[in-house]
């Protein structure tokens, strides 16, 4: 079609051209009439020639033009971003089988990504105009792959295709600014879709649901291959061994090993402790003990238990087994010091008639070489010579003497033989750390020793005991029962024979086979004690036959049995020993490990980035500490060099670990430490602490690729779904083929408008310099010039 670029301007011509044609009327009338006259024809031939001029003259004013539209098919574009971030050096997924179909020395993310996008080159160039970019913090273009007009035409190999970029070097992973990037470049193009290979890990940039808004906006779908697994790498290590400086020797000593499991879910392995002599580092470790474990996935604590034999230090060494492509082996092992030292506890032992569980009693505490017993009974004549390693003559009467004694023994006592100031002293050295064991007999009771002593006592019992119930000694018992561990009591230290836990549940065994006819009656368990053993069938609490809890610093234990000797048969005294020096080590350990042994203060690692979430955990080890803790808001204090600390509370564990939680934000760079401090409940804010602890960890910058080794499947997923994409992983890497099939092959249609000037010719210069001429020379031929 024609038109008038000047169109706008017709107006003005017509008025030109009306006058030219009076003009050159004019002209013609003037020469007409001179000398030599013109004939018709000649003076009709210049004004037809000088009227051709004006017209093409009003041609040229008017500027025609020629339009038509011009059309043109291209191929699409499909652009394939690859992740050139540090994080795609990691070890791809175990489950993607393009990555376990390479060498050993090729299955990282990128190079999976490297054999995605052969794949989808070798496809693609053939119907599409295939862009290939990088990407880490900013989008660059790698190659524009040339069109294959057939298959016999040979694709790129993947070396020629990333000889440029044979490994991944970007510090960051802008997932959004390359999307973005990408549909800026490609905004004259048709895209017909952008295959987006990643982990999926952003560290900065635009988020992805502004980018996803963007392609949605352009009508791009976004398909998304996340490389790597949802899980972090494959790494079985030993976090951290929490256990005390010292331990005694021949008690029970409990490393509590913090394990991570980043391999499957579950995970059975073993966990094997070894022992050497810590001054001699030539000599070979011992194998101590070998645990099976059953590993779920992520942090959890495993304790491990051992009874220290030789006095001195002693180095502890922890190995899990090496697995299948683990990341890190290093981590797998773990070295730990204690030094194991001879302490003596001072034992007193006041029991009101010797019964036979006293004959058996007394020796069993004996022959223990860490304990020094004193006895003191309350029926013997006056010139009597009591038992023990150190003889006393009467019981302690100031608070001096009491305070001299690490753990008393109240068993089947006359109150009438203790004074009430002697109860006090008893009293103040529990309440200060000292352990008390109470132990019933048939020949005085409890109920007599609750009426006289009733502020004292009935305070430090862990159970609630009717005053009035004297014991009636015409009662016949001739039925028998057992008494069997509780839950929380077959995991108490008291009642840990030895560290193999089959052993010990053989040991046990032959404890719950004896028949029982006597115990002493107890009304309920107080709310912070703990039941270790109970009357087999019957209700909880008032079944109780052994408890203990804390008492401000100190704890008690209570036993309802006085038959316990029979267990003397027929494994002869060991195990009869053993759990009676158990309870004494078990009592007096806060005497003499001070706050270091109670709690556990751990956070999940050593070293933070600033704004990353620290998690705080503090393990109670003692039940019964655990117990006294009951309803108690506990808090930690975080702080740095600058002794700014930050209080954070914490909260027990919903699931019944004995963990108290906390999280903290570490805000600014440096070396900060955790203090956990706490008193008993009701005491006085300048009482010695029941446990004092500290633990150290770092905020430093580090690389934001190794925060998080784990895939966002996630977070790609949905980019996908909100373009209108398909998201694949190594769960569905399979698809990869139908995927590839599915994108839209129709061409781009390019329509282009072309407008050509017909007055911007040469024939047209042409034609009027031919018209000018002619005329020119008429007029000279023809005299008029």
């Amino acid at each position: 079609m024609t038109s008038l670029i000047t169109a706008n301007s017709l107006l003005y011509l017509s008025v030109l051209a009306v006058v030219l044609v009076g003009f050159y009327s004019f002209v013609l009338y003037r020469e007409t009439r001179r000398e030599y006259r013109l004939s018709f024809g000649q003076s009709v031939i210049l004004w037809l020639m000088r009227c051709a001029v004006a017209l093409l003259v009003l041609v040229t004013l008017a500027r025609p033009a020629y339009q038509h539209t011009r059309t043109e098919e291209r191929l699409p574009v499909v652009a394939l971003l690859v992740d050139e971030s540090l994080s795609m050096g990691f070890p791809d997924s175990r489950d993607n089988p393009l990555s376990q179909a390479q060498s050993p020395d090729r299955r990282t993310r990128y190079h999976t990504a490297q054999l995605v996008a052969q794949k989808a080159q070798e496809k693609l160039s053939r119907t599409h105009r295939v862009r290939v970019y990088t990407f880490s913090d900013a989008l660059s273009l790698m190659k524009e792959l040339p069109h294959r007009p057939s298959d016999t035409d040979s694709p790129l190999t993947r070396d020629e295709l990333f000889a440029g970029h044979p490994l991944p070097t970007g510090d960051h992973s802008n997932i959004g600014d390359a999307l973005t990037d990408g549909l800026r470049e490609l905004s004259g193009e048709k895209v017909s879709a952008m295959l987006l290979l990643t982990d999926g890990r952003q560290t900065g940039g635009l988020d992805l649901p502004g980018a996803a808004e963007q392609a949605n906006a352009a009508k791009v779908p976004v398909h998304t291959i996340t490389l790597g697994s949802e899980f972090p790498l494959r790494d079985l290590r030993i976090d951290e061994i929490n256990v005390g400086a010292e331990a005694s020797l021949g008690d029970v000593l409990t490393f509590q090993v913090k394990v991570t499991n980043q391999i499957s879910a579950p995970l059975a392995t073993e966990l094997t402790l070894e022992e050497r002599d810590g001054s001699d580092t030539q000599q070979p470790y011992k194998e101590v003990v070998r645990r099976k474990l059953i590993l779920q996935r992520g942090q959890q604590n495993v304790p491990i238990i051992t009874i220290p034999m030789t006095e001195g230090l002693r180095q502890f060494r922890f190995s899990l087994p090496r697995q299948p492509e683990e990341v890190n082996v290093e981590n797998n092992v773990a070295e730990v010091s204690v030094k194991v030292v001879k302490r003596t506890l001072k034992v007193l032992l006041i029991a009101g008639q010797p019964s036979r569980e006293y004959y058996y009693l007394v020796p069993a505490l004996l022959r223990d070489p860490i304990l020094d017993v004193s006895t003191f009974l309350q029926s013997a004549d006056v010139d009597y010579i009591h038992q023990g390693n150190t003889v006393i003559e009467r019981l302690p009467a100031t608070l001096k003497d009491w305070q001299a004694y690490d753990v008393c023994i109240l068993f089947d006592v006359d109150p009438n033989g203790i004074t009430t100031q002697q109860l006090a002293g008893l009293e103040n050295m529990v309440r200060t750390g000292g352990g008390l064991m109470v132990l019933t007999g048939r020949s005085h009771g409890l109920a007599k020793l609750v009426q006289v002593h009733a502020a004292k006592i009935r305070g430090m019992l862990p159970v609630e005991i009717d005053k009035n119930l004297n014991l009636d000694h015409d009662v016949v018992f001739d039925k028998p029962f057992k008494a069997v561990r509780t839950a929380r009591g077959k995991n108490h230290p008291i009642f840990l024979s030895t560290t193999d836990q089959n052993v010990n549940e053989q040991i046990w065994d032959s404890f719950q086979k004896l028949n029982f006819w006597w115990y002493h009656p107890v009304m309920s368990l107080k709310p912070k004690a703990i039941s270790l053993l109970e009357r087999e069938g019957k209700v909880a609490g008032e079944a109780s036959l052994m408890a203990i809890h804390r008492y401000d610093d100190g704890a008690v234990f209570f036993s309802a049995l006085d038959a316990l000797w029979q267990w003397r048969y027929p494994s002869e005294s060991y195990d009869y020993d053993r759990l009676w020096t158990r309870m004494i080590r078990y009592l007096g350990e806060a005497r003499l490990l001070g706050t270091q042994q109670q709690v556990a203060l751990t956070t999940d690692r050593r070293s933070y980035n600033p704004g990353e979430n620290v998690e705080i955990g503090l393990r109670v080890l003692d039940p019964a500490l655990l117990a006294q803790l009951a309803g108690q808001q506990l808090y930690v204090a975080v702080a740095s060099e600058a002794k700014d600390p930050f209080m954070v509370p914490l909260t027990l564990d919903a699931q019944g670990e004995p963990l108290y939680r906390g999280n903290y934000r570490a805000r600014r760079v440096g070396s900060m430490v955790v203090h956990a401090r706490q008193t008993a409940p009701d005491a006085p804010s300048d009482a010695k602490p029941i446990y004092d602890v500290k633990h150290g960890f770092q905020v430093r910058m580090q690389s934001l690729e190794e925060a998080d080794t784990s895939a966002d499947l996630k977070s790609m997923e949905t980019l996908a779904q909100r373009t209108g994409g398909h998201s694949i992983d190594h769960r569905t890497m399979d698809d990869l083929d139908a995927l590839l099939k599915s994108i839209p092959i129709e061409p781009q249609v390019r329509t282009e408008t072309v407008v050509e000037e017909i007055w911007d010719s040469w024939p047209l210069l042409i034609l009027f310099l031919v018209l000018v001429s002619v005329e020119l020379s008429l007029r000279k031929w023809w005299g008029l010039l």
